[in-house]
């Protein structure tokens, strides 16, 4: 996956996009761009022709209260609001994080000014 990602960077430094084990996370538009990235590299490495699959990502509309009470012991949350804040800060820190591996000085700049990142 690492090489993967390092060349889809380098061919593509535009295309957003997020590892989770052995897949990679990104736009529906994108997808294309990076599938053909991911056969090249692999196959490469390998010198064995590759495919990849894909499957939309479907977010849940809503956390059912036996899984939100859980998720709020766990975390000690007590209310909407404090899990609320609590969800919002992990996003931005893991933003924040792939912005800081990707890019430096200006460029990082550039993301925190457009994304709204203190």
């Amino acid at each position: 996956m690492l090489n993967v990602c390092k060349e889809l960077h380098l061919q593509h430094p535009n295309i957003p996009f997020y590892t989770i084990h052995d897949s990679i996370l990104t736009t529906q538009s994108n997808l294309p761009i990076v599938q053909k990235v991911m056969t090249d590299v692999i196959t490469k490495l390998t010198g064995k022709s590759v495919g990849v699959k894909s499957k939309p990502l479907h977010l849940p509309t809503s956390i059912d209260k036996e899984l939100r009470e859980e998720i709020f012991n766990k975390v000690r949350i007590k209310n909407d609001k404090e899990w609320i804040d609590n969800r919002t800060y992990i996003l931005t820190k893991n933003i924040k994080l792939g912005i800081d591996f990707f890019y430096k000085g200006n460029k990082r700049k550039e993301w925190y000014d457009r994304l709204g990142i203190s």
